[in-house]
């Protein structure tokens, strides 16, 4: 009786993990029906205490718990001589993990709550932290990985606890005859399974200790995947699809432009693109550098960019992001017309120009703190760089304009006397100054 009471609290633990994805996504299905816009507008003032919950409480709990079990299942051969002590005992480790479970479930479904502040009194509650879109994002995918390691795991449980011929007959769907195991337990089982689930739970507290620099500059980290997959395919030939790429002007009389001529200005567009690719590149290698290089935004005490304006500068570099996704299907997928890729171009400048001037106000509110342990220097240095980047990346974008076959007279041309080749070697340049 005990036995079967013991497995079918095993089973329903199992079932609870395996299910919470699911309970996530209905939670998520549910926020949009609300009206709930996740996007990092909304994230500019989402705070709440899940955070911290999950990584002070719920996750070092659950832990604990995990080895409990272990030990348990371990000392199994005690219940032949006082059973019902050790099935209670082990019934109560099981309630317990149930319990931590729920708990895990709500602090993840929470975190997109917004913490609401009491009016009367004013919250000075540490506990409260501040999210990004992509610190809530990774923490889910990352306890989806811990309850899915921990299904599993009860899996596993439930076939080794069956295996103890403490039962008449399996009674578990899960866990029928043919998979009971034909050999001995070994010693360091459960151990093995406990550990390889604790390092799991360890991961999610160690990023959830993150400061929020840290969590930006590995999002930003993120988005140089794409623009280096993004490089890697403007290295080799693109297959067109579509007869037309560009709409190019013609007068009514005129002899229609052979497929060539359109091939080769759609070829000498992604050519001209490799430079852009390459200084976007740059501009967030160099805001996600690490803290003992030269970078954007300083980690000193008195030079520290203030949250909201960090949380700023993330909601303006995503669309950047996005516009990379657009870009990679402008120049391998759309038959498009020469405006849509002189679009792109524009909408570049447009977003890295908001983001530069988040960093130019960030700088100039140190400078007018007037503190003495403001490195004024590193300021220079800093803006200084970024005037260079923005001078060669409106170069960049103003030739990959030009290579539609059309003419603009923005942006301007800050280097017309520089050739192409010029270029692409002060980018590489300048990528190797900033891994020194």
């Amino acid at each position: 009786m005990h036995a079967e009471i013991c497995l079918n609290a095993i089973e329903a633990l199992r079932t609870r993990t395996f299910d919470h994805h699911g309970r996530q996504l209905n939670a998520s299905i549910r926020r949009t029906s609300e009206g709930f816009n996740g996007d990092d507008a909304y994230a500019l003032t989402l705070q709440n205490k899940m955070p911290y919950t999950l990584r002070q409480t719920i996750l070092p709990a659950l832990k604990e718990n995990l080895w409990s079990f272990a030990n348990a299942l371990n000392s199994f051969k005690l219940a032949e001589s006082a059973p019902k002590p050790w099935y209670e005992a082990f019934l109560d480790i099981l309630v317990e993990m149930d319990d931590l479970a729920e708990q895990a479930d709500i602090a993840v479904i929470s975190i997109w709550d917004k913490h609401q502040h009491d009016t009367k009194c004013e919250d000075k509650n540490t506990n409260i932290e501040h999210l990004t879109r992509f610190r809530a994002q990774n923490t889910e995918d990352l306890m989806w990985n811990v309850m899915r390691g921990i299904s599993g795991s009860f899996s596993t449980y439930a076939v080794v606890f069956t295996s103890f011929n403490l039962l008449k007959q399996p009674r578990s769907e899960y866990v029928p005859t043919t998979v009971l195991p034909k050999r001995p337990v070994p010693p360091d089982c459960f151990a093995r399974i406990a550990n390889r689930l604790t390092c799991e739970i360890d991961r999610v507290i160690n990023w959830l200790q993150k400061p929020l620099l840290d969590v930006s500059k590995a999002d930003w980290q993120g988005q140089i995947k794409l623009m280096d997959e993004i490089w890697l395919l403007l290295q080799t030939p693109i297959r067109f699809k579509g007869d037309r790429y560009y709409d190019s002007p013609r007068e009514p009389e005129s002899e229609p432009e052979d497929d060539t001529t359109i091939s080769q200005s759609a070829v000498n567009f992604a050519s001209a693109a490799i430079p852009v690719i390459q200084l976007c590149r740059i501009y967030f290698n160099k805001l996600s550098r690490p803290i003992n290089s030269a970078h954007l935004i300083f980690v000193s005490p008195s030079m520290e960019m203030g949250i909201d304006r960090l949380k700023l500068l993330l909601k303006y570099t995503q669309p950047v992001n996005d516009l990379m996704e657009t870009f990679k299907y402008t120049i391998t997928r759309w038959p498009t017309r020469h405006r849509e890729g002189v679009t792109v171009m524009v909408n570049f400048i447009a977003g890295f120009s908001r983001c530069s001037n988040i960093l130019k106000q960030y700088w100039d509110a140190l400078l007018d703190s007037h503190d003495p342990r403001v490195d004024q220097d590193l300021i220079f240095e800093a803006r200084q760089w970024l005037d260079t980047w923005t001078a060669l990346f409106l170069t960049a974008t103003r030739r990959t304009m030009d290579a539609t076959g059309h003419r603009y007279s923005w942006p301007p041309k800050f280097q017309d006397n520089v050739t192409a080749e010029d270029i692409r070697i002060k980018h590489a340049n300048e990528d190797v100054l900033m891994e020194d």
